[in-house]
C-alpha cells in the first residue's frame, strides 16, 4: 500500500515529539471552536467521528495527536464554517 500526503504530513509531524500539554489545549481550542461552528458539542463529536472524504477517508479524531493535524482541522472547520466543502 503507497503512503498518502495526509499519512506522510501525519508521520512528520508524530516526529516533532511535541509536549502533550500543549496538544491538549489545541484540542479543547478545536473543540470550542468545531461547537461554534457546527452548532454544538455533539454535533462537533459527531463530525470528528465520520470519516471524511477531504481526509481520504480518515476521521478528523485520528489527526487530534499533533499540532500539524489540528491545524489541518482547523483549516477544515473554517472551510465548512465558510461554505468551502471541496
Amino acid at each position: 500500500m503507497t503512503k498518502t500526503k495526509v499519512d506522510e504530513s501525519v508521520e512528520s509531524a508524530r516526529e516533532a515529539e511535541e509536549p502533550q500539554t500543549e496538544i491538549t489545549l489545541q484540542i479543547a481550542q478545536l473543540q470550542k471552536l468545531g461547537s461554534e461552528i457546527l452548532g454544538g458539542q455533539d454535533r462537533f463529536a459527531l463530525w470528528a467521528a465520520t470519516p471524511s472524504l477531504i481526509l481520504e477517508g480518515k476521521k478528523p479524531r485520528d489527526f487530534f495527536n499533533s499540532t500539524f493535524g489540528i491545524q489541518m482541522l482547523t483549516t477544515e472547520l473554517h472551510r465548512i464554517e465558510y461554505g468551502i466543502l471541496a
